[in-house]
Formats: structure tokens, C-alpha cells, sequence
């Protein structure tokens, strides 16, 4: 079977969801073999389509009338009902059925739960488990603490878009950059996955719109975006797609700061498990270590939000001055985006918000709405209670100067002149009213 579609890498929105219900029927019924699948999409539903799935969760044989469901909802909320209803027939969790009306010759309209899914998100929650129940090991005497397992992630993950910006370092002073941090097939392997995702052009050698946007996204959509496609291509490498989603979401009910025993991973797992470690998702000390432990990176995933980044760095002033307090290569390219960078200190970079450098921005592709976000996300903590967070004279102001390019709009069109009398004038306008 064909799995996902390589066009939701470059969706504005990108969740577990999105992804999920691109899965052909039989990989679902796989998928949903696992509890800790069940338990994921079932945390990616809207809060209507988890009362439906509970109420009906411990009910045997039950053919749900789609009128029963609509009658439980206040009529303020009918829209939310059907954006429900139709993610659950999308997931497959529900199942459209068509059966016969005893009151009549014609058929009528139910939907029954998936009986996979059905069963194995009951036993989740009658038979709670997580992956710390295997772990039949001796005390670990360098156990990580989580800051050690937090700082990890954090730098994996930067050398991970370094990667995308290291193509146009060579021809760009802007973006200046260490060397590769991976092993020169992982960073092979990396740069084809960001061509798959269209986040570089089909040679490599140039960032896209799509690629500017992508390094603009938060931390919790870039890495999903990036580990679900490496799944996709999991069976060129003759691994089982099946086994490493499954793992994933096992992984996301893991408690941070325990560790899990390699041994109870099977031979595909401890090949996909290495380079989890590489992106930052797993934290192993050596190679040959008997345990890991998987990060926040990985373990927020299951959670559909980005609840990852708690390290903000950026100070913003209402006169649009922009200060980074990072020593950060990778957060120096990502603010010069959008910034004029003024100087830079050893842990300071003092920049500005300009029309110009915006309008730079938005030439790559970069919406006012990704500026704006990333200056959320990424606000100092200090600045988080502030509220807004980001002024909105500012935002307002960023907002002015993307339509100042899009104040003006072309369309293909067909121009009609001499015409021969007034009537065949009068007759096309007509035509085309």
C-alpha cells in the first residue's frame, strides 16, 4: 500500500492528525493494534470527538444513529459537531454503514466504531502500560539528568536545520556555519529527506519557500514533520514503516528521565534507534549502552502541541528593535530572516525590524503570520507574561507591509475590441455578466 503524501510535508498546519488520515485502511488497522497509537490519536481529537468515542467506548455492538449524536449538542456547537464527526470518519474510527430502516424499504445511515481501535484504547485505559515496565536493569551510575537530556535535544535538533542551511553557506557570507555534526551518510540520508519535503530544491543547493517557512515553524511541527517522513521512506532501507510509527508513539508515553533497556527492542528498532539518536529524539551515551532515553523532543509528540520550547531567547522593543540572547549560529540565521542584524556579541545579537528587511522575508516566502509566531514562540521568559506578548503596534505594523505586496493582484484575461455594432457589444457584455 501507498502511505502518506508527500504534499502535507508543506501544509500550513501539520499535526498527528493530518497524517494519520492519509494512511491506507490497512495500515490503520496495524496502527491501531498498538494502545499507545490509540492513545495518540485519541489526544489529537477535538474534545467533542472524545466524549463521542468514550460514550460509546465500553458499549457493545452499537450502530450509532448520526441524529442521536447531533441531539446531545447545543446549537451553538452543531459546526464543531460535524468538523467531529468528519475527523472520525476520516481516522477511521468511525465507520460509515448503511443499514435497513424497519420502518421503511429504504436504508438508513450509522456509523459503528472501529472494532480494532475500539478494543485496544479500552485496554489502555483499563490496563494502563508505558515502556518503564521493561526496564530490568541495575541503577544506571551516569544517569542523565534532565537538563543533560534537555540541552541534547536542544543542540541535535539545531545541527539538524543546519543542515538545511549548509548548501547555501557556501556561497553565502550570511549563512555562516559550523561543520556537519552527523556522519557523512546521515547527513546524505538528511539532505534527501529535506528534498522530499521540498524544503530544498531538487539539485540541494537552494532553500525554498517552503524550506524559509519550515525553519520558521516551531520546534514540535519541524520534527514531526521530519520523522514522519522518514517513516515514509523506511522501506527503501528495508525496514518496516509499520514498527518504527508504532515505536514512535510508544516512545511518547514515555516518563522523561527513565531510561529503557535496548534489549527489549527488536533488530529494526535498534537500527531506527540510532538515528533517533542523532536527531536528538533518544539520548544514548555510547553506542553500545544499554539503555536509552527518549527526550522531550520526541515525548511531546504524542501530546499535539508544541510544548517543547522553553528556552526563549528574543527580547523585542516597541521601537522594533529586536535583541537575541543566544550564541546560536542557527538562531542568528533564522533572525536574519526577517532582521537587520546591527552586531553581534559573544551571547548578544542586536538587530532591527524593518519595511525592507520584512519585505526580504516575505519575497522567501515567509508570511507575517510565521514572523510574528516565531517571535512568540521564542519571546524571552521574561516577556512571556506580558500580554501581548508581542506589542500590536508592532504586529500590526509587520502585517501593513506584507500587503503592500499583495495590495495589487493579476489574473490571466482575454481583451475584445472592434467590434462591429453596438449590439454584439452589448450582447458579450452580457454574455459575460
Amino acid at each position: 500500500s501507498t502511505w502518506g503524501n508527500t504534499t502535507i510535508y508543506d501544509e500550513e498546519k501539520f499535526d498527528v492528525e493530518s497524517y494519520i488520515k492519509t494512511l491506507p485502511t490497512d495500515a490503520l488497522d496495524y496502527l491501531y493494534s498498538s494502545p499507545f497509537t490509540c492513545q495518540t490519536i485519541f489526544r489529537s481529537l477535538p474534545s467533542l470527538g472524545q466524549q463521542y468515542v468514550m460514550r460509546f467506548l465500553f458499549v457493545t455492538d452499537t450502530q450509532i444513529k448520526p441524529e442521536y449524536l447531533l441531539a446531545w449538542v447545543k446549537s451553538d456547537f452543531v459546526q464543531a459537531h460535524h468538523l467531529s464527526i468528519q475527523k472520525l470518519l476520516d481516522l477511521k474510527i468511525f465507520i460509515e454503514q448503511m443499514v435497513p430502516n424497519p420502518n421503511s424499504d429504504r436504508e438508513i445511515k450509522v456509523y459503528a466504531m472501529n472494532k480494532t481501535f475500539k478494543t485496544n484504547l479500552a485496554l489502555a485505559i483499563t490496563q494502563p502500560r508505558s515502556m518503564d515496565a521493561v526496564l530490568n536493569l541495575p541503577p544506571d551510575k551516569h544517569h542523565p539528568s534532565l537538563q543533560v537530556l534537555n540541552e541534547y535535544s536542544t543542540q541535535r535538533w539545531e545541527a539538524v536545520l543546519s543542515e538545511i542551511l549548509r548548501p547555501t553557506s557556501q556561497t553565502s557570507a550570511s549563512f555562516a556555519l559550523l561543520p556537519s555534526a552527523f556522519p557523512p551518510d546521515f547527513a546524505t540520508a538528511l539532505q534527501r529527506l529535506f528534498v522530499i519535503m521540498k524544503i530544498l530544491s531538487n539539485d540541494g543547493r537552494e532553500i525554498t519557500q517552503t524550506g524559509y517557512q519550515y525553519l520558521m515553524d516551531n520546534i514540535y511541527t519541524q520534527a514531526l514533520k521530519l520523522i514522519f517522513c522518514y517513516i515514509d521512506t523506511a522501506p527503501e532501507r528495508g525496514i518496516n514503516r509499520n514498527e518504527l510509527l508504532t515505536f514512535v508513539f510508544q516512545l511518547g508515553f514515555h516518563e522523561l528521565g527513565k531510561g529503557c533497556a535496548v534489549e527489549t527492542l527488536s533488530e529494526q528498532q535498534r537500527y531506527f534507534l540510532m538515528d533517533l539518536c542523532f536527531l536528538g529524539f533518544v539520548y544514548q551515551r555510547k553506542p553500545n549502552s544499554r539503555r536509552f532515553y527518549p527526550t522531550k523532543l520526541i515525548v511531546n509528540l504524542s501530546t499535539s502541541r508544541n510544548t517543547t520550547n522553553d528556552t526563549g531567547f528574543l527580547l523585542l522593543e516597541t521601537n522594533f528593535k529586536l535583541y537575541g540572547f543566544t550564541s546560536s549560529r542557527l538562531q542568528l540565521n533564522r533572525m536574519g530572516f526577517f532582521c537587520d542584524i546591527e552586531y553581534q556579541l559573544p551571547n548578544l545579537i542586536v538587530s532591527s525590524i524593518t519595511r525592507e528587511s520584512c519585505l526580504r522575508a516575505f519575497k522567501k516566502g515567509i508570511t507575517s503570520e510565521k514572523i510574528v509566531n516565531f517571535l512568540q514562540v521564542n519571546a524571552h521568559p521574561q516577556t512571556v507574561s506580558r500580554r501581548p506578548i508581542i506589542p500590536d503596534a508592532i504586529s500590526e505594523q509587520i502585517l501593513i507591509w506584507e500587503k503592500e505586496i499583495n495590495r495589487v493582484s493579476f489574473e490571466a484575461a482575454n481583451c475584445y475590441e472592434e467590434f462591429a455594432t453596438v449590439e454584439d457589444f452589448d450582447t458579450v457584455v452580457a454574455f459575460a455578466k
